[in-house]
């Protein structure tokens, strides 16, 4: 006898209803979901203003109500935070909360998913990535057709070939260790912020917790934590032994190991610096000035001619053609120098040229990643030796310049005739435009050519024809610019400069270049750059 079916279905459990709509309810307002693509550049395909697809958008798949879902079915959703970024990898699972999107102020039920932090699935600090959490593993091999993941990365989301991002390679990063009450940020690759205290007891100890009361704050930036890639789970912060960190304390005693323990510095007075600087130019008997910036020695040239004389300055030589102080090597390299001369890196053997002529081989070395002429090197050495003791930093810009560009270990230089070329008209194959064709070819850098203007920008001398070639000139950093009036404000080095170089034996020789210095000793401070030109900047 067949049976008779049902003209009703039976009651359903009450209590498994009540279930099924609880969790319903639930995966409307938070679920879990897999990340499978993330906008991390404009150039993405997904990139887009109108939709708000933005930086950190991500593409997922909710673990329960799109399981198995190829990437055509998925949404996109932004981060729940606007002020903290934290964009997840390919494969960490996020939750998907509900919350009022933009349609929100015409209707009620106007929301939208948005996903909040990263699941701590495996508690690692580097990456926490599940891939193919989402789907059946096999499916892109059943179904070549379909896309399980997005555009970054494998698109197909095969078991072979599952990347974390474009760029990510896993590594190995303990955490940090926590003691009890701390906040701590971690980064994915051995950097840290802790908001800690001094505990003086703990089983696991630390560094900053032998001085100081229980409850002492402290807060430690690390950056390259001393562990990492070791089999260590946790880490405590070194302060010798990371890479880089700042600590703030209170009340803690660090042991840190200094670079060098000469405190001699510590006992000396204070001094002003203005009037430091002021009597370093001008002298302890020239009057005060105020330049806004700029020390002066005496007032500025200017000043003084209209007063009917020359601005003086302290120093010998320079009689009525007011050519200056003579520029003198009082200042003799002491031993110490010599010996440092000895120790700098030898560049090798070049080329010298004094006008347009060769004249002798020479042997280089190294100093601020230049080469020098060693001849010259106790004269630049001793500079910079005394500039650092006036709190001064010297550095070159260029010394020695070969025929050609050069380069070796830990140095490099420019070279006259490829300068030369570079400066010349783009019509004869340099890089400036509005130029006149400069006479000569480009292998020689244009030697035919003996004018200058016109013809190359900026001024370039000829082969050979180049203080540079033969080790005598320098160009030195002055932190200042290149205008030919004066700057109502100077810096510290360039007053440095104007006020001590002569005592050494250099002087400027180019006008327009206030960087450019020359050992010539015996020669006035004013006899080829004159007192009154713009580029002394009143500081003459």
């Amino acid at each position: 006898m067949p049976r008779v079916a049902r003209s009703k279905p039976s009651n359903p459990n009450p209590q498994q209803q009540k279930a099924t709509n609880a969790q319903s309810t639930i995966n409307q307002i938070l679920e879990a979901a897999e990340v499978v693509d993330i906008i991390m550049d404009p150039s993405h395909p997904e990139w887009s203003t109108d939709q708000r697809r933005l930086m950190g958008c991500i593409l997922a798949r909710p673990l329960v109500s799109q399981f198995g879902q190829p990437i055509d079915n998925l949404q996109w959703y932004n981060p729940l935070n606007t002020n903290f970024q934290q964009p997840p990898l390919l494969g960490e699972i996020v939750l998907l909360m509900s919350a009022p999107s933009t349609s929100a102020q015409l209707k009620k039920e106007g929301t939208a998913k948005y996903y909040m932090t990263v699941v701590n699935v495996w508690n690692y600090v580097n990456h926490n990535a599940l891939p193919a959490s989402s789907y059946n593993i096999n499916a892109p091999d059943e179904k070549p057709t379909e896309n399980y993941r997005g555009f970054t990365g494998n698109s197909k989301g095969g078991y072979n070939d599952i990347p974390f991002g474009e760029t990510f390679e896993e590594k190995n990063i303990p955490r940090i260790f926590p003691y009890e009450g701390d906040i701590i940020y971690e980064g994915r690759w051995g950097q840290s912020i802790r908001f800690g205290s001094t505990v003086s007891e703990a089983v696991t100890g630390n560094s900053w917790s032998g001085d100081g009361e229980d409850g002492d704050p402290i807060t430690i930036i690390s950056n390259g934590h001393a562990t990492e890639g070791s089999d260590s789970a946790y880490h405590v912060e070194s302060i010798n032994g990371d890479a880089s960190g700042i600590w703030m304390c209170d009340g803690q005693s660090i042991p840190i190991q200094v670079a060098s323990e000469n405190a001699d510095s510590y006992a000396q007075s204070f001094a002003g610096a203005k009037e430091a600087e002021r009597l370093a130019i001008a002298g302890a008997n020239a009057p005060e000035t105020n330049t806004d910036g700029g020390a002066s020695s005496g007032g500025s040239a200017a000043a003084d001619k209209n007063k009917g004389g020359h601005a003086n300055h302290s120093g010998g030589g320079g009689g009525g053609d007011d050519n200056g102080p003579t520029a003198d090597t009082t200042v003799e390299p002491d031993e110490d120098i010599q010996e440092a001369v000895e120790e700098l890196e030898d560049a090798g053997e070049f080329d010298a040229y004094r006008n347009g002529k060769f004249v002798e081989k020479i042997d280089c070395v190294v100093i601020d990643g230049k080469i020098v002429n060693k001849a010259f090197a106790d004269k630049i050495l001793s500079v910079k030796q005394a500039a650092q003791k006036d709190g001064v930093n010297i550095k070159l810009n260029s010394g020695f310049r070969p025929m050609e560009a050069a380069s070796g270990q830990g140095w490099s230089t420019s070279g006259q005739l490829t300068l030369r070329r570079k400066h010349a008209g783009t019509q004869v194959g340099g890089s400036k435009s509005g130029l006149s064709a400069a006479a000569g070819t480009y292998e020689d850098g244009f030697a035919a050519q003996k004018r200058q203007t016109g013809y190359f920008k900026p001024l370039t001398a000829g082969p050979g024809y180049s203080n540079h070639q033969n080790g005598k000139a320098f160009d030195l950093q002055t932190g200042m610019g290149r205008n030919l009036t004066p700057y109502k404000n100077t810096t510290k080095t360039y007053r440095w400069m104007v006020a001590n170089m002569h005592n050494f034996g250099f002087i400027r020789t180019v006008a327009k270049e206030r960087w450019h210095w020359e050992y010539a000793p015996g020669k006035g401070m004013f006899s080829r750059v004159s007192r009154d030109h713009g580029t002394w900047d009143n500081l003459v």
